[in-house]
């Protein structure tokens, strides 16, 4: 009893001591001071599950007598039950650290209290709360101007904006936060900031600079042997190298991604698991595909997170609208559209993106349409180049479905817009490189040069001196300075030996910068599925021919639309598809002259600019593709049918105020070909307005 009764009074007196000392300031960078050792060990196990965790946090928090370890190890219960979704206990534990932070007047536990607060909120979708927690921590660290604080109030700040929809602010939050920790004192918490700078990058179209961050973050992320931010790295270069269309890149990727994962790291599980499911979807692998999307949401639902779990409906929408099952897609969408108001501004954007995809496949309506630009708009205000890429595909099939051929058409521009840039983007990045690299290894040429220049420059002044000692000093210096000169002169045969190897591997490098170039362009103007021009190209040609046809040139223009591709690859797959466009392709260019240019112009669709050529001929030339495409295809056995419907516009600069009119023109045509029952030439009628209608009768 008596030892009981003096432990009370000691306990009184620490808390005594504790709610009635003056504040007095921390010195600056010392984090979390009053942090015992096994909590600070506890919150970094990430080998053991959040389960395992959680129970070794209640057991610490019992046995603790002091107020302020037990409030740190109440802390480390909170972020173990937040990452359990055990929701009614977070908040009833947040209530009861923040009243023994506020008592106890120990600064880093009660910034601590504030930042898990943010975070918690945050999680919850919860911005006022979430606000009010970063304003007090704004507040302590212009009080104490601590350098760990400042990084985590600048990050949390970040993640905050980014969840609102602001990029361009939360691109600052994350790059001053990830300055503070440019002197690698925390390669931790810099290749974090790295990480979430190179997510903004990458969502708002700038790949290469996502790249190198991403890079510069995996490496820190392994010095430091982080592994959940080297998962976070590898992941994110995953979801980026799919963006490029480099399907097998990215998913190696995502693969050493989840062979990071720990047992606590179960949302990054969740994520990276859903990731991999779409990229193996778009490989077409659909069976191994449904496994790790089905996997997916079974952890989301039991983890009970909204993100997670319109992360993962969405996913399974998609995968089981490319299989075919509608009814499925729409059911999963509609469970993710419960969510909606439970998760940040980007995922309520991806998820109207989901739907419009979803409702689309049954036809297009106004009320789908309208959907559609929402999303788009949406999509803008964000910042988000890729989701608005995808929204604008959507947009223009709808527009095409509704009869709006114009405003599809002015939508495809836009796309085809955006497109251009974010190619540019990587195009101009690999080029400044290479050219960089040129620049150091000319810098490093020129430096050699300079060097053998002066050893040049020596031996003639020595030469000169010891000719000067052989004439006074006689036959013997005379002698010594003649085996001297001979081996100073096999010195300088060596090294102008040695310049002009740099000379020609100076001269080997610039032909491979050019060398380079070249391939990059060739990239950049091609097709790569069929090998002929791609849709810039095409365009460049016809403005260049347009412009000539101002001022009295000839030309035309043929559109062939692959007549009941749809079928094709319904019935055969989307390889067999692919199969039929490479072999189309190739038997239009033995057909076309060498003056015409051969592209595709999207989907099953092609396009013929041939400069300088009369009616007559031109039909004529219509109609030997027409022939050439009526033919089958040979694909695993089979003989797929195959034909082609053809539109005809020759260039009238009278006509036609502007190129786009030119286009429109043949695509009527094409209708008109299409209307009157495929695998067919037309000429485009001079009476716009019953090509228009027709179209418009051919989409009803």
């Amino acid at each position: 009893m008596a030892r009981s009764a003096v432990l009370c009074l000691f306990l009184l007196l620490c808390q005594l001591l504790a709610t009635g000392a003056p504040a007095q300031p921390l010195p600056p960078d010392t984090g979390f001071p009053s942090q015992p050792a096994a909590v600070r060990d506890l919150r970094a196990n990430f080998d053991l599950s959040a389960e395992q965790l959680r129970l070794h946090a209640l057991s610490l928090r019992q046995q603790q007598v002091d107020p302020v370890a037990r409030a740190w190890a109440t802390l480390a219960l909170i972020e173990f039950e937040n990452e359990l979704e055990h929701e009614p206990e977070v908040f009833a534990l947040l209530d009861e650290l923040n009243a023994s932070s506020v008592a106890l007047k120990v600064h880093d536990l009660r910034f601590a209290t504030l930042e898990l607060s943010a975070v918690v909120y945050m999680h919850r979708n919860r911005v006022e709360q979430s606000r009010a927690a970063l304003d007090e921590m704004q507040q302590m660290v212009s009080q104490f101007p601590n350098r760990q604080w400042q990084t985590l109030l600048r990050h949390d700040e970040g993640v905050l904006q980014r969840k609102l929809g602001r990029f361009d602010q939360a691109l600052t939050d994350f790059e001053a936060a990830a300055e503070l920790q440019k002197d690698g004192s925390n390669p931790s918490l810099l290749a974090r900031e790295l990480n979430s700078i190179g997510m903004l990058h990458g969502r708002t179209g700038r790949f290469s600079d996502a790249a190198l961050v991403h890079n510069e973050a995996l490496a820190l992320a392994r010095k430091a042997g982080d592994k959940p931010e080297m998962a976070r790295s590898l992941r994110l270069l995953g979801v980026l190298y799919r963006n490029l269309d480099d399907e097998e890149r990215g998913t190696e990727y995502l693969r050493e991604a989840l062979a990071q994962v720990q047992a606590r790291n179960h949302r990054e599980a969740i994520i990276l698991t859903a990731e991999l499911g779409i990229s193996l979807m778009n490989m077409e692998r659909f069976d191994e595909a449904a496994g790790f999307i089905e996997q997916a949401v079974a952890m989301a639902e039991q983890s009970g997170n909204a993100q997670n779990k319109v992360n993962a409906y969405s996913r399974m929408a998609d995968l089981e609208l490319v299989r075919g099952h509608w009814e499925s897609a729409k059911r999963w969408v509609d469970r993710a559209w419960l969510e909606y108001d439970h998760v940040a501004v980007r995922d309520q954007v991806l998820l109207g993106l989901s739907r419009v995809r979803v409702f689309s496949a049954r036809g297009a309506t106004p009320e789908t349409l309208a959907q559609a630009r929402a999303t788009l708009e949406g999509a803008r205000k964000i910042g988000d180049r890729i989701l608005e890429r995808a929204a604008l595909d959507v947009v223009a099939d709808l527009e095409l479905g509704l009869g709006d051929a114009a405003s599809a058409y002015a939508t495809r521009k836009t796309h085809q817009k955006l497109d251009k840039e974010l190619a540019m983007d990587i195009a101009g990045r690999r080029i400044a490189v290479l050219e960089a690299s040129l620049e150091q290894e000319r810098g490093n040429m020129e430096k050699q040069l300079l060097t053998s220049e002066n050893q040049i420059k020596d031996l003639r002044i020595t030469r000169q001196r010891y000719l000067g000692l052989a004439l006074v000093s006689g036959m013997i210096a005379l002698v010594a300075v003649l085996l001297l000169l001979f081996w100073r002169v096999r010195t300088m045969r060596r090294t102008n030996a040695e310049l002009r190897a740099n000379r020609d591997q100076l001269a080997q490098l610039h032909a491979a910068l050019l060398k380079t170039s070249e391939r990059l362009e060739h990239m950049a103007n091609t097709d790569a599925l069929t090998g002929v021009a791609n849709r810039h190209a095409v365009m460049r040609r016809i403005e260049e021919l347009w412009q000539r046809g101002r001022i009295g040139g000839d030309g035309c223009l043929m559109l062939i639309d692959m007549d009941h591709f749809k079928l094709v690859n319904d019935r055969y797959s989307h390889l067999a598809g692919d199969a039929v466009l490479r072999t189309a392709a190739e038997r239009m260019l033995t057909a076309l002259p060498d003056q015409a240019l051969l592209g595709r112009w999207g989907g099953e669709e092609f396009i013929v600019v041939l400069p300088t050529v009369a009616e007559a001929d031109a039909l004529a030339i219509a109609e030997r593709l027409r022939q050439r495409l009526d033919d089958s295809v040979e694909w695993q056995q089979s003989a797929i049918r195959c034909s082609g419907s053809i539109g005809v516009a020759m260039l009238d600069a009278a006509r036609f105020s502007s190129a786009d009119e030119w286009i429109a023109a043949s695509d009527r045509a094409l209708y008109r070909a299409k209307r009157e029952g495929r695998n067919r030439v037309q000429l485009a009628s001079r009476d716009p307005a019953e090509d228009l209608a027709l179209r418009t009768r051919a989409n009803d």
